[in-house]
């Protein structure tokens, strides 16, 4: 008999943090640097300190080089927040990493 984990090794799960104020980007880029290996696809919806008026969805790819950042219009009603991909995800540590991010701002 197989256990589900065995039939997939790799399963990835998710882990969502939202966010209720703008994040700097200098800040934003450092924090997705500093995630664990794990973390193999992070991406949301965020305002950033330089235009907190404007709306971005980013999404990373742990192989991918360049942060894809991109405004979007029409956003007023969308929550902001990150979204973490991955085996085995270090929650207590994504956390951790995030309330450097925004203090006060991460729930």
């Amino acid at each position: 008999h197989h256990h589900k984990e065995d039939l997939l090794p790799h399963a990835a799960s998710t882990l969502f943090l939202p966010l209720s104020a703008p994040v700097e980007r200098a800040a934003f880029q450092r924090f997705l640097g500093s995630l664990p290996t794990s973390v193999f696809r992070a991406k949301g919806f965020i305002r950033l300190a330089e235009s907190p008026g404007q709306l971005h969805t980013f999404q990373q790819v742990r192989d991918q080089a360049e942060l894809l950042l991109l405004p979007l219009e029409n956003g007023a009603d969308i929550i902001t927040g990150l979204v973490f991909i991955g085996p085995h995800l270090d929650e207590k540590r994504i956390r951790e990493l995030a309330e450097g991010l925004a203090p006060a701002h991460v729930i």
